[in-house]
């Protein structure tokens, strides 16, 4: 009687572990799958400039590509910050500009995911951005830890670049209310064509500055990599309220720019 009872147990074990197995390989056949979809849907975009979703019931599709070149990384950039598609791949946060566009470009990725790689971002670092009609180059100046709830990162005050946003701490499971941004300003002299001259005009001036304008910049702590090249909100509402506009309530995980519990 025993010995059937440990042969039914090692037999359910058995079903068990190859029923786990065989989820693992689903699920990773499936991210393949929409890597290779994904894919062939931003290069119909590239091609003739339209918008085009990898599948159908896809609530999001993709819009350009962000390269790392240091670290080796492509990514591809999807719209909307939403769960749908952060599980994919980095999203655009709604309501900030277009990639590519002169102007605050906000994109938010899963710490545990796609933007992972933002832990490896060092100031001075290189970031590309491909889209359509261009290809503009940033590199880094800055990374902060910040509150949720702080929608100063985001600010089109802070001048044409990109802000970089993911949870924080790195490693952590359960979801949090900090998040952890990369500052990038454009490097001077790589503007798309096509632009107005406005726009044009505050490419030249470039993010690196307004932001030390508007902040200041805090020195680099060696101890804790994110305050290194960071800025406060304190010293940002202070910038806002000498250059006579009045601070913003909403954060990055607002309704302009919620990330559905960006991990």
């Amino acid at each position: 009687m025993r010995r059937a009872q440990l042969i039914a147990a090692a037999a359910i074990t058995a079903i068990a572990s190859l029923g786990l197995i065989g989820e693992q390989i689903y699920l990773t056949l499936k991210a393949r799958l929409a890597g290779v979809l994904m894919e062939r849907a931003l290069a119909a975009t590239f091609e003739d400039g339209r918008s085009h979703r990898p599948w159908p019931g896809a609530d999001f599709a993709p819009l350009a590509r962000i390269e790392l070149p240091r670290q080796e990384e492509e990514l591809t950039i999807l719209s909307g910050a939403g769960g749908g598609s952060l599980a994919f791949g980095v999203g655009h946060v709604t309501g900030t500009t277009a990639p590519g566009r002169v102007g605050r470009c906000a994109l938010a990725g899963h710490r545990d995911g796609s933007f992972r790689v933002l832990a490896e971002l060092a100031l001075g670092d290189i970031v590309q951005l491909h889209t359509p009609k261009s290809t503009r180059r940033y590199r880094v100046t800055g990374r902060s830890v910040v509150d949720e709830n702080e929608s100063w990162v985001i600010d089109e005050m802070l001048g044409d670049g990109l802000s970089l946003i993911t949870c924080w701490p790195f490693g952590r499971l359960l979801p949090g209310t900090k998040r952890y941004v990369v500052f990038c300003e454009p490097l001077s002299g790589v503007v798309p064509d096509g632009f107005e001259e406005a726009g044009l005009k505050l490419a030249k001036l470039g993010t690196g500055d307004k932001l030390a304008a508007l902040t200041g910049r805090l020195s680099a702590r060696d101890e804790n990599p994110a305050q290194s090249g960071s800025c406060s909100r304190r010293q940002y509402e202070s910038a806002r309220t000498r250059s006579g506009r009045s601070g913003d309530s909403r954060g990055v995980h607002s309704a302009r720019s919620r990330e559905s519990g960006t991990q």
